[in-house]
């Protein structure tokens, strides 16, 4: 699990993604995984399903991708990945009792 953008001179503060699986099913796993900030044992799974599209900020929302199981290769988790940068750098955020839960 991780931030997009762990900190340092990194400016990514949107990431976009967009699910490219017409023929997905819940059997594939690959699903992206984003927990609550303070309780790691809290979670939501957003299955990639084709033609999804969503955003979060990259700087605040701990992820994972769980492990694809696809059977073919038309059933393969496909994601576009676009990241929006902020201006300055300065502009990043750190929630450092978020990152004290998850990464102690």
């Amino acid at each position: 699990k991780h931030y997009d953008n762990e900190g340092g001179g990194d400016a990514r503060k949107l990431t976009a993604l967009y699910y490219m699986n017409p023929d997905w099913r819940s059997e594939h796993g690959g699903c992206f995984r984003a927990y609550d900030a303070l309780d790691p044992a809290v979670y939501t799974d957003v299955e990639p399903r084709g033609d999804r599209f969503f955003c979060f900020w990259s700087d605040a929302l701990i992820h994972a991708v769980m492990p694809c199981y696809a059977d073919t290769a038309a059933a393969e988790r496909y994601a576009l990945t676009v990241w929006l940068y902020a201006a300055s750098p300065a502009a990043i955020a750190r929630d450092p009792a978020a990152e004290a839960a998850h990464f102690p």
